[in-house]
Formats: C-alpha cells, structure tokens, sequence
C-alpha cells in the first residue's frame, strides 16, 4: 500500500504485487513493489502510507534477469535480479509467471532484461561497459 501510494504520483502504474526483498544471504522481507514509468518502488509489507522503503529510478537500472535454479537457493521460487551501478537486488517472487510478468513490464520500459534466452546480453553488456566507463 505504501509503494502504491507513493508510486501514484510519479508515473503510471505498469505492475505491481508483493515479492521478498533479498536484505541478506539469509534475509528476505516481504515487501509491496510497483514498478511505474519512472520507477520502482519497494515498500514493506506492514508499513501504513509512509512512502516507499526504496525507490530505484528507471535511468539508475542497468539490466534484471531471473537467476538460474540451479544457483539459486530457493529453487522452486523465481529469484529475480535487478542492477544498478552500486547494487544488485534480489526479489523473489511466487511463481514464473509472475516472473516473466515483471520481466515483461521492466523490457516494455527499456530495461535491458537477460532471462535466458540471450535476447539483451549484448545490449546488457554495452551498456553496463558505457556506465562503468562514464563512472571510472
């Protein structure tokens, strides 16, 4: 509710749900994201209308991609990642549809998106070239 609301002013919704935000190695916090054209926003759970927890502006987004089963440490569950310059952050999510749904929305934006298939490696691997050399 919090992601929602503070999402609603910045952009229209593309998609939205809950997901477990990876805090550490073996922290995941159950959180509310919405992704709109400007941004993705995280929010935990259980907080009422105090805005987003973490807000990732769209240009900050170098790539996202669904981390291979076998390297992840939940298996059953779609793991997805999204990078920028600084981090990587870990979502998991509740099954691979709803992965492939949030994997849609970030490519619909102009997300560089790896999920398996090698569509944007290239196009993934230029661009995390041009910001490394923008930010050395």
């Amino acid at each position: 509710a919090a992601a929602a609301a503070a999402a609603a002013a910045d952009g229209a919704v593309c998609i939205s749900g809950s997901v477990a935000f990876g805090e550490s190695e073996g922290c995941f916090i159950e959180m509310g994201a919405v992704l709109t054209t400007r941004a993705l926003y995280l929010s935990e759970a259980n907080v009422g209308s105090g805005g987003a927890s973490l807000v990732l502006a769209l240009p900050a987004l170098l790539c996202a991609s669904r981390m291979d089963p076998s390297l992840s440490p939940f298996p059953d569950r779609p793991l997805l990642l999204v990078a920028t310059v600084a981090r990587q952050y870990c979502l998991l999510l509740h099954s691979s549809l709803v992965a492939d749904q949030w994997l849609a929305a970030l490519r619909n934006l102009r997300v560089p998106v790896d999920d398996g298939d090698g569509g944007d490696v290239g196009e993934t691997a230029a661009r995390v070239a041009t910001v490394t050399m923008k930010v050395a």
